[in-house]
């Protein structure tokens, strides 16, 4: 029975400690932040951030930027179906409606594998002077550079553009 007693009286002081520390915050002193403060803070924080992530992406852009008729473009360096495109039709659309001045025209890329990003940085290297050149470039190789998928043989390929680009 003393037994019994004992334990009832350490399950108490340990249950009684516990909603003590647990009603104090756990030890750690609580700030309180007025919620117009809090969020005035979670605001400048987020501004900050958006800011500093859209200043370090440049646009790739080609045309008069008051053009009537904005294109955009979302392509993949390592798509198949973006390679013809640029092989085949992209000429046209530049000759006949960017360079006329019909049409503002902005690439931006996907990456959907590796090397769709390694060619990416190849393309950008050159910055907005050599960027659709060297864009050119890629897709008019992509299905050399590609190979058969080898992570070295796609390095290779795309150094070798780098070279022909001038970087």
């Amino acid at each position: 029975m003393n037994r019994n007693i004992l334990i009832i009286a350490l399950v108490a002081i340990l249950g009684g400690g516990a909603a003590f520390f647990a009603m104090s915050g756990g030890g750690a002193k609580q700030v309180e932040v007025a919620p117009q403060a809090q969020a005035e803070a979670e605001t400048e924080t987020v501004a900050e951030t958006s800011e500093a992530a859209v200043s370090e992406i440049t646009e790739m852009t080609l045309g008069n930027p008051d053009a009537p008729v904005k294109v955009v473009e979302y392509a993949s360096f390592t798509c198949s179906h973006c390679g013809a495109f640029h092989r085949e039709g992209f000429k046209e659309l530049k000759a006949n409606y960017i360079d006329t001045g019909k049409v503002h025209f902005t690439y931006r890329e996907v990456y959907f594998d590796r090397a769709a990003l390694w060619a990416s940085m190849v393309a950008r290297c050159g910055g907005e002077e050599k960027f659709f050149g060297i864009t050119d470039l890629i897709y008019k190789g992509q299905r050399d550079w590609m190979g058969g998928g080898d992570p070295v043989q796609m390095a290779d390929g795309l150094r070798k553009i780098a070279r022909v680009a001038g970087l």
